[in-house]
């Protein structure tokens, strides 16, 4: 049986997943989409990640079950991992301390991969309603010069970032609990300007070499972190080695289900994973946001 799950994840510290090469003013870019630059992380990333808080969290009481999860050099894994977009970016606003920009492209992204989503596990997934009432006819009436939210508290003129927007409320009651958390601070913006944010509102450091002797200091390099508070998701697909007519040699096919469910308790129980680089400086904490099972 086809089975699978929806994550969200929150940068809780800065995190950088680099880049194969610099951008021309950072050394040490992070990770993005080539023809949108959007930025993302890698499947690849995450499932090592996840691998290895597994194999901690089974603390090897079954050896097959890392490799009949996870794949092995011999054989694909159970677990498919889809790379981690970019949904909400935080941006310093007026009206409160950050607000979470998104724009019309990223959630019809979203709402089109939920529906592919559906459609190969066979169920409804409840935030797909929500999405959909929050593209509605935005790409009619948004413009550079406007922002859409479904909080109240907004004054008719907003600054975020270096820019000043207008104003408009749209309607937006969510199933979704994750969503009705985040309500109050997500702001729908102009395609255009949401590259913008996500391209100059990234978090660069530069790191120095100091001289304590002669009281110089050399710049060593530039690294770029996506920022806390973003909000990226990414899917996890289970499909029961059966279904591809495998032969399991260990015998572990009526296993695979509940070590599956033993994964799904890693991510509800252990929800602060470590991601990327400069991890020895406290980078990269990210919390498993929400899980919605199909």
């Amino acid at each position: 049986m086809n089975k699978g799950i929806n994550v969200l994840y929150k940068t809780i510290t800065s995190l950088h997943v680099g880049a194969s090469n610099h951008n021309g003013y950072v050394e040490l870019p992070i990770e993005r989409e080539g023809s949108i630059n959007l930025p993302k992380v890698d499947g690849t990333v995450i499932k090592g990640v996840l691998k290895k808080r597994f194999k901690e969290y089974i603390k090897n009481k079954n050896g097959n079950q890392l490799e009949t999860l996870f794949g092995s050099n011999r054989k694909a894994g159970c677990l498919s991992f889809n790379d981690l977009k970019l949904l909400f970016f935080p941006v310093q606003c007026s009206e409160k301390i950050s607000v979470l920009v998104t724009s019309p492209y990223v959630l019809e992204r979203f709402l089109d991969e939920i529906t592919i989503l559906e459609e190969v596990i066979g169920k409804e997934i409840a935030v797909k309603e929500d999405v959909e009432r929050l593209v509605e006819n935005l790409y009619f009436t948004l413009n550079k010069e406007y922002i859409y939210t479904v909080e109240d508290s907004f004054s008719s003129k907003v600054s975020i970032g270096n820019y000043t927007f207008n104003v408009k409320k749209i309607k937006g009651n969510f199933k979704s609990k994750i969503l009705n958390q985040l309500k109050d601070r997500i702001v729908i913006i102009s395609n255009n300007n949401f590259i913008d944010f996500v391209t100059y509102y990234t978090e660069v450091s530069t790191k120095i070499k100091l001289n304590i002797k002669d009281n110089t200091r050399r710049n060593l390099f530039t690294i770029e972190y996506l920022p806390p508070d973003a909000i990226l998701y990414g899917q996890i697909f289970f499909f029961n080695n059966a279904m591809f007519n495998i032969k399991n040699i260990e015998n572990n096919t009526k296993n695979e289900d509940k070590w599956y469910e033993e994964f799904l308790s890693l991510l509800k129980n252990n929800k602060n994973i470590q991601i990327g680089g400069q991890t020895s400086l406290g980078k990269g904490f990210v919390e498993v946001m929400g899980l919605e099972e199909w």
